[in-house]
């Protein structure tokens, strides 16, 4: 089935140089996504594209934050088993950051083949909760998960991944789910359809 040029676009563009209120054009795509699970909140801002915000993530239309760290960058230029990659300084920024619950935007961007990876950020909101927001490539067919809001886990978890030795242990719980999903605040989509 061919993918929709503009709707892959729209999942492409969600660069780590571009704030992820980005994603929100999705939510105008007509699809529908999310587990069901979250709670919808009260909606408070609209974007250009009409969508409505829950008033939990409303920062998106501005967006959320200034970056904490540089944009951890990882690879596996062969084998992610055997030489994986990833940017030392800004990984451990970032899982500080994440630990102390410092308010400000956390990016990654993961490239474990060419035509394949993710890219997201995670914002880190007042009293430890965040909205994470996630987009990936695989095979040449993109998509975005669903943009939440929710609380971190706990500094302990953080502080366990600081003391790690695995990098790529390190890296998973730098962009790891958030503890829990209270509000949905832009559903999925993908250009696969």
């Amino acid at each position: 089935m061919p993918v929709n040029p503009t709707r892959r676009a729209r999942l492409l563009a969600v660069s780590l140089a571009v704030p992820l209120v980005i994603l929100a054009p999705l939510a105008a795509c007509g699809t529908e996504g999310g587990s069901g699970s979250a709670s919808e909140g009260t909606s408070s801002t609209t974007l250009g594209t009409g969508a409505e915000l829950p008033a939990e993530c409303s920062c998106l239309a501005t967006p959320c934050g200034a970056d904490l760290c540089p944009v951890i960058a990882a690879s596996c230029p062969t084998e992610c088993g055997v030489d994986f990659a990833v940017d030392e300084a800004a990984l451990t920024c970032a899982l500080e950051a994440l630990r102390d619950g410092t308010p400000g935007a956390i990016r990654w961007s993961f490239t474990p083949a060419p035509a394949s990876g993710d890219e997201g950020v995670i914002y880190i909101l007042a009293d430890r909760l965040a909205i994470r927001g996630v987009s990936s490539l695989t095979q040449g067919c993109g998509t975005a998960e669903a943009t939440v809001h929710g609380p971190l886990p706990g500094p302990a978890v953080y502080e366990a991944c600081l003391a790690s030795a695995s990098q790529p242990e390190r890296f998973d719980c730098a962009r790891q789910a958030l503890a829990a999903v209270g509000i949905l605040c832009v559903p999925s989509d993908n250009a696969c359809d």
